[in-house]
C-alpha cells in the first residue's frame, strides 16, 4: 500500500507491546508521539496515537515527532497490505547517522491513499547502529523484483529477532493514560505531548493499521 507524503520526511502509525533491551550499556531515552488528523488541511480535527493498532481511513493523515536524549539510531519501516517493504527512515539507504541528544525530528506528514488493507509499521530504537539489519535492508534496497519479497522476509524476520532477544514482558515503557474523546481542532504540539521511552540499548515497536 502506498503512503502519499505530503511534506518533508515522514513516519507511520499502529500497536503492539513495546521490546526494551535489558544489557549492561548506557540506557537508552527518547521521548517519542504521534497524531492523526482528519478533514481539510486548512481546518483538520487532530488526535493523539495512544495505540499501536489504528484504525485508519484513506485521507487521514498522520505525523510523528522523536526527541533523543541520547545519542541513538533510528530504523523505520513500512510493509504494505501487498507485501511490498519500504524504508521510511533513514532515507537515502540502509545507514545513517545516528539522532544526536536533544535533537528534535519530525516524520510526517503522510496522506493515506485509497488502498486498503492490513499494513504494518516497524520502528527501531537503538544505542549502537544494528549493522546486521542495516545489510539486509540494503539488500532489500538493491534487490531485483524477482527478489524483493524473499529480502523483505529477511528484514522483518531479523526486526522479530530483534524484538525476541530484548524482549522483557516485566518490562514497559511510560505511557500516557488513554483520554476519552482526545478529538482536538487543529493540530497537535508534538513536542509537548511526546512521552518517555527508555530501555538499556534498544527499543522495538510494531504498529499494526487496519487501512479501511
Amino acid at each position: 500500500v502506498e503512503l502519499k507524503a505530503l511534506c518533508g520526511l515522514a513516519i507511520a502509525v499502529g500497536v503492539s507491546t513495546p521490546v526494551l533491551a535489558q544489557t549492561t550499556a548506557s540506557p537508552l531515552k527518547f521521548y517519542w508521539a504521534g497524531q492523526v488528523a482528519r478533514g481539510s488541511q486548512a481546518n483538520p480535527t487532530s488526535e493523539p496515537i495512544r495505540s499501536t493498532e489504528l484504525s485508519l481511513r484513506a485521507g487521514d493523515r498522520l505525523q510523528f515527532y522523536i526527541s533523543p536524549a541520547n545519542p541513538c539510531y533510528v530504523y523505520f519501516l513500512h510493509s504494505g497490505s501487498n507485501g511490498e517493504l519500504e524504508t521510511l527512515y533513514p532515507d537515502g539507504g540502509a545507514t545513517g547517522k545516528p539522532l544526536t541528544g536533544g535533537s528534535q525530528k519530525y516524520f510526517g506528514w503522510y496522506e493515506l491513499d485509497d488502498t486498503r488493507g492490513r499494513e504494518m509499521f516497524f520502528l527501531v530504537v537503538s544505542a549502537t547502529a544494528l549493522t546486521d539489519l542495516e545489510r539486509m535492508i540494503e539488500d532489500h534496497r538493491r534487490a531485483g523484483a524477482a527478489d524483493r519479497a524473499a529480502a523483505a522476509a529477511r528484514v522483518i524476520a531479523e526486526i522479530g529477532r530483534l524484538r525476541a532477544k530484548y524482549q522483557k514482558p516485566e518490562t514497559t515503557a511510560s505511557r500516557a493514560p488513554v483520554i476519552a474523546g482526545s478529538m482536538r481542532a487543529g493540530t497537535i504540539n508534538l513536542a509537548a505531548e511526546a512521552q518517555e521511552m527508555k530501555a538499556d540499548t534498544l527499543f522495538a515497536l510494531t504498529y499494526v493499521l487496519d487501512h479501511k
